[in-house]
Parts: C-alpha cells; sequence; structure tokens
C-alpha cells in the first residue's frame, strides 16, 4: 500500500457556502469556506466512475462489471473503500506539493512597535497559555449565572498586547513544526509562514434573488465572498493505493474533473508519497 497525493487547482473562483441561511435583513452574507473533506471525497469517485465508464442511471452499481472496482468506489448507497486525508491549501511546484496550514486560533502576535516589524523576514509569535500572573483573571470570569459563582476554567491570555490587525498567513511544513514544540513564544522566520494574500484574494459579488416572475424579492439583496486563488495553488489529498487503484489515479493526471455542483477543478499532477 503506498499513497499518492493528488492536487487540484481550480479553474474559477471558488464559492462554498458556510452553513447560514439568507435572511432578510438579518444574514445577507454567504461566506465560502474550502472544500470539504466530503467534496474532494465525491469529486474523486465521480471522475473514477466517470473513467471506468459509470452509467449513473443504472442502479445500483452503475453499470461496473469489475467486482473489485464496486468494492472500492462503493455505490448511490455505501462510498466503498477510497480512502483520502485532506484537502489542505497547497502549492504545485516542479519539485512536489507543499501544502499550508491555518494557525492555531491561540496564535497571537504582540504589537508592532513604533519601529515597525518586517513581514518578510521574522514575525514574533506567542501562544495564548493561562498566566500566573494573571490568575485572578483566570478564575474570577463569570459566565451568565449567579454573579458570585467563579469559571472552573483558566482563560488563555496574552503577556504581552496582541497586534489588533494582524497580517492574516498560514503556516508552512517547518512553521507548524515550529508551533508543536510546544514554546509559548518565539519567531516565525521567513520560511515558517506565507502570507494569505500570496494565496488567494476573497473576492464579493452581490445578487438579488427574485420571484418567479422575475421581479426582485423584497429585501433579498446578498453577498457571496468567494476566493480566487493564486497560480498553483489549490488542495492536495493523500489517497491510500495499491497497484491497480494507482494506475487508475494515474489514469487522471491532466484531466479535468468536476469540482462543487457547478464548479469546475482541474487535475494537475499526482506523484507517490512515503
Amino acid at each position: 500500500m503506498t499513497r499518492v497525493t493528488m492536487f487540484f487547482e481550480p479553474l474559477d473562483v471558488l464559492l462554498f457556502r458556510d452553513h447560514r441561511p439568507f435572511d432578510a435583513g438579518v444574514h445577507y452574507v454567504a461566506r465560502g469556506i474550502f472544500p470539504l473533506p466530503s467534496v474532494m471525497l465525491g469529486c474523486l469517485r465521480t471522475a473514477l466512475f466517470l473513467q471506468q465508464g459509470a452509467d449513473f442511471h443504472d442502479r445500483p452499481h452503475f453499470g461496473i462489471a469489475s467486482a473489485a472496482v464496486r468494492t472500492l468506489l462503493g455505490n448511490a448507497e455505501r462510498p466503498g473503500r477510497l480512502h483520502l486525508r485532506g484537502p489542505l491549501l497547497a502549492r504545485w511546484t516542479d519539485t512536489g506539493v507543499f501544502p499550508y496550514f491555518a494557525p492555531p486560533k491561540d496564535l497571537s502576535f504582540p504589537e508592532k512597535k513604533k519601529t515597525g516589524t518586517d513581514r518578510e523576514a521574522e514575525v514574533p509569535y506567542e501562544l495564548l497559555r493561562p498566566l500566573p500572573s494573571r490568575a485572578d483573571l483566570a478564575t474570577t470570569w463569570h459566565f451568565g449565572g449567579e454573579a458570585s459563582q467563579p469559571s472552573r476554567w483558566r482563560l488563555p491570555l496574552s503577556a504581552t498586547p496582541p497586534d489588533k490587525h494582524p497580517e492574516q498567513v498560514y503556516l508552512t511544513r517547518t512553521g507548524a513544526a515550529r508551533l508543536l514544540q510546544d514554546s509559548a513564544a518565539g519567531v516565525l522566520e521567513k520560511g515558517d509562514y506565507v502570507a494569505e494574500r500570496q494565496l488567494y484574494q476573497v473576492e464579493s459579488r452581490t445578487g438579488i434573488a427574485r420571484e418567479d416572475t422575475g421581479a426582485a424579492q423584497d429585501h433579498m439583496l446578498y453577498t457571496k465572498l468567494a476566493y480566487r486563488l493564486a497560480e498553483r495553488v489549490g488542495f492536495a489529498v493523500d489517497v491510500e493505493a495499491d497497484g491497480p487503484v494507482h494506475d487508475m489515479l494515474q489514469g487522471l493526471q491532466g484531466k479535468v474533473v468536476t469540482l462543487g455542483g457547478k464548479g469546475i477543478g482541474r487535475w494537475c499532477g499526482c506523484w507517490k508519497g512515503p
């Protein structure tokens, strides 16, 4: 059994809506999220089904004669034995696929000094921790109930004032490894992170919900936030593959596959991982 790293690069903007419904006057902004693992699994299964000549109107096995393929890909009721890990935001290069990791929620950047901080070099960071010197705040926080009831949890605090508007970053593999060392404070070096703006741009698109007659619905102006990924930036997934499955995956190299309900993704290549 080996692992194959697969890389998907979108051909257009990505819009996978979050869970919030539109509600006139309350919720009118649909924020985008990255594709979920179930979306990528569905994308890969569909591509492999089509590669094997599946007829989706033929139930229950979509006309697939091979028992091995049916076991791997499943059917309309069962997902099969195809497993993947991911997706991770990643960049495709001539030397391989390099993933990026969203920073943890307890990562804090100290407030910039008047001299400024060179974000292209080293960036000081701090991981929020319950501080002994501020234990009074951590143990007397109240949660809605009786005012005299102290909290049973120690709240994570910062030893220094945090940056109110830090630049959004993603961690490289080395940066993630640095934070996993559980150091309460340190410095992210240039190779430990990449600025969010270097990976994608967030685009705002406004629309109007319409009645069946074509007239605009009252108070139903809405905005959708989509991601436009930079060149060679996409999503990487790892797939467990033996010999036959590996050959099937190699057959998808360079192909255009469906990703989501209306979007299209592009297969850019794969390579064996350890």
